[in-house]
């Protein structure tokens, strides 16, 4: 396959910019010690996007002041796709006494989150127990938890603007989510109004286990839905395969939230964009690692997606997108 080359936001930021001394000597009242930084991540540490998160914090640690490896130690814990072992990494991040914990998603962030209330630990993308729609909880987090979420009503409205976009004439979409997951709370009444002023309609399907994907496409197959709109989950990611094929089979647009998703054969994705979460994730951890305290750091919801369209998928379903969203894509797969 071939692919246009992704799009990053390498920049420096704006508060790199503005005169950040380098970081020496003294970091929240400690002087000439090694600064220690856990990362939780759900994914796999080869992946592509594990790799390229790994050079992202490396370069803008680097423009922060911080020397990787020598001032900064990252202490680096995958769960290899294997959500129920984030707890126990968490655990081990907390007993090795990090500094601070950046953790990645959903269901990372939580762990994190019920490992310790001491060490502080920022988010990098996923939803949060602050992702409810209340501005008060945004801007007083946790005591110990804040950072950039990716997830919630602003992302979902995106995600449905850009399928409307890219075929209007859509009209039923099937929705494929984790109703336990956080951040499920998303689709309800605002949603619905949402999709309705698209001139799209939402049908939830529920997906508690593994085993719930098969009798779901088939449910789907029968009610004879436009598209599908699959939301990022564990359960429904360890079947993604066979529920983008089921979309290629049946002719029906999918759209997911993921750059895999697209790489796996979804015809679109709206992925909260790699580089900028890094950045802001990196701004929100200097500011700690200086003295500031997480209950002070507002939450901020991501505002960057990266669109990446799947060229070969649209082939297969015989559809023909608009010039304009393709002009706009940041990777298309060909």
């Amino acid at each position: 396959m071939k692919r246009r080359p992704f799009a990053t936001l390498m920049g420096v930021a704006a508060l790199a910019a503005g005169g950040l001394a380098p970081v020496a000597g003294v970091i929240a009242g400690r002087t000439g010690a090694v600064l220690r930084i856990g990362w939780l991540s759900p994914g796999r540490e080869d992946s592509d996007e594990s790799l390229q998160g790994r050079r992202l914090l490396h370069e803008w640690l680097r423009r922060f002041g911080y020397d990787e490896g020598r001032t900064l130690l990252v202490e680096r814990r995958y769960a290899e796709g294997e959500v129920a072992r984030l707890p126990a990494l968490a655990q081990e991040l907390v007993q090795s006494s990090v500094d601070l914990i950046i953790a990645l998603m959903i269901d990372a962030i939580h762990a994190a989150h019920q490992a310790t209330t001491r060490i502080p630990v920022v988010m990098l993308g996923g939803a949060s127990h602050v992702d409810q729609g209340s501005a008060q909880a945004l801007a007083r987090p946790a005591a110990n938890v804040t950072g950039v979420v990716s997830i919630g009503l602003d992302a979902t409205a995106h995600t449905l603007q850009v399928l409307k976009e890219a075929v209007p004439t859509t009209r039923r979409v099937a929705v494929l989510f984790n109703a336990r997951a956080p951040g499920a709370q998303r689709f309800g009444p605002a949603t619905d109004r949402l999709a309705l002023s698209l001139g799209l309609q939402l049908e939830p399907f529920d997906i508690a286990r593994a085993q719930d994907v098969s009798p779901s496409l088939q449910r789907i197959a029968a009610r004879r839905a436009d598209a599908l709109y699959v939301m990022d989950d564990p359960v429904i990611d360890a079947r993604l395969s066979d529920i983008l094929a089921f979309a290629r089979r049946f002719g029906l647009v999918s759209i997911g939230s993921t750059r895999r998703f697209a790489e796996l054969g979804g015809l679109l994705s709206v992925a909260p964009d790699q580089a900028y979460l890094i950045e802001r994730t990196v701004v929100f951890a200097d500011r700690i690692l200086r003295g500031a305290r997480p209950q002070d750091l507002a939450v901020e919801h991501a505002t960057r997606y990266a669109l990446i369209v799947n060229l070969a998928t649209a082939a297969q379903l015989g559809r023909t997108l608009p010039r304009p969203l393709l002009r706009r894509a940041d990777e298309v797969i060909e």
